[in-house]
């Protein structure tokens, strides 16, 4: 997964690029087919906004966060994300019985 960090208005320090990157990693994860990960960081005034787009085959995500804090506004939308993507491998896993049957089909034949 392709891991791109944006700063607006102020200069992304180093330390929170490994912070983003390593929270931004987990998301594999949830999803083995995960493209690319877009991670805009903003400041306006006193408020810190963190916005991350994830990237995937047959979907895309898109998660904001603001608080007074950079570090709060990223791991707040990081949780979102987690919670997104587990949620879409829920609905896309195929629920299957061990001898090849659905459980819509099993319950069709009664």
């Amino acid at each position: 997964m392709d891991i791109r960090i944006s700063g607006r208005h102020f200069d992304v320090t180093e330390v929170l690029k490994e912070h983003v990157e390593k929270r931004v990693a987990v998301f594999e994860k949830y999803l083995d087919n995960l493209v690319d990960a877009h991670v805009i960081l903003s400041v306006e005034k006193y408020r810190q906004c963190a916005e991350i787009s994830v990237l995937g085959k047959h979907f895309k995500l898109t998660e904001k966060s603001i608080d007074t804090d950079m570090y709060k506004a990223v791991d707040a939308v990081c949780t979102r994300i987690e919670t997104a993507l587990r949620r879409h491998k829920d609905k896309t896993k195929v629920h299957r019985k061990k001898d090849g049957k659905r459980a819509i089909d099993l319950i069709e034949e009664q």
